[in-house]
């Protein structure tokens, strides 16, 4: 092809067609501009599906990770701090009651599941690595702020709760309460004396169960907006696939 150009303008020149090959001169170059633009742009739509991908893959991983922590993480420790709260209240009636009541066995399993705190572990991997390849790779401006506020504020609001509960079980009921009654065993008179009427076990427990339930409602109020984002991330995954 280079051979057949280079035969054309040798032949125009010598025929004194100097005219036409201005024309065919313009003409080539117009041709090597076009062939210039189109393999740039054809390397921009590689380059751009490439930028693509990655962010399809990092955003998949980022929605995993928010149903996992949803399904594995807030939607237990919800249950767990719902059951032990019913369960604190049930304690505290059986001992309104009569101490028979609260004699049988059952009280010590309705009181590990009320002090027992749920270990709560969020996983943040995929935004940690997004955060560095750089944030910029999500180009949905909305999309990415919605993500790095709700790691950067959420996610750290629920870590405070669950620091500041685990804390408290760890200083002030578990200490006392290994000091005081074997919840190992069967509970005897005194166990149960002691879990009923000790103010300092009573007044820490009260506070306790305060703190796990402020926890819980914090949770429930995050579960809607991890659910709303994990299906707008899904939304953004299925326009990019479309595009490319």
């Amino acid at each position: 092809m280079i051979g057949f150009f280079r035969k054309a303008r040798l032949y125009l020149l010598s025929d004194n067609r100097f005219s036409t090959y201005l024309i065919y001169a313009l003409g080539e170059i117009i041709l090597v501009v076009a062939g210039i633009m189109i393999a740039l742009q054809i390397n921009n739509w590689n380059e751009r599906r490439i930028s693509v991908q990655k962010e399809i893959v990092i955003l998949e991983e980022i929605h995993q990770d928010l149903v996992g922590d949803l399904e594995n993480q807030i939607e237990p420790c919800i249950a767990r701090y719902t059951t032990a709260s019913e369960l604190f209240d049930s304690l505290q009636s059986d001992y309104e009651n009569s101490s028979a009541a609260a004699s049988d066995d059952s009280v010590r399993g309705k009181y590990i599941r009320v002090i027992l705190p749920w270990y709560l572990t969020l996983n943040t991997a995929a935004f940690d690595n997004l955060v560095s390849n750089g944030s910029d790779l999500i180009t949905n401006d909305s999309l990415r702020r919605d993500i790095s506020s709700f790691y950067g504020y959420e996610y750290k609001v629920l870590d405070k709760y669950h620091t500041y509960t685990e804390q408290w079980f760890r200083t002030d009921i578990l200490p006392l309460l290994s000091d005081n009654v074997n919840m190992f065993e069967p509970l005897s008179e005194p166990d149960l004396e002691f879990l009923r009427d000790d103010i300092r076990m009573n007044t820490r427990l009260v506070s306790y169960v305060t703190r796990n339930r402020q926890f819980r409602d914090r949770l429930l109020v995050i579960k809607p907006k991890l659910e709303q984002l994990a299906l707008d991330i899904q939304h953004e995954i299925g326009r990019l696939e479309q595009e490319y």
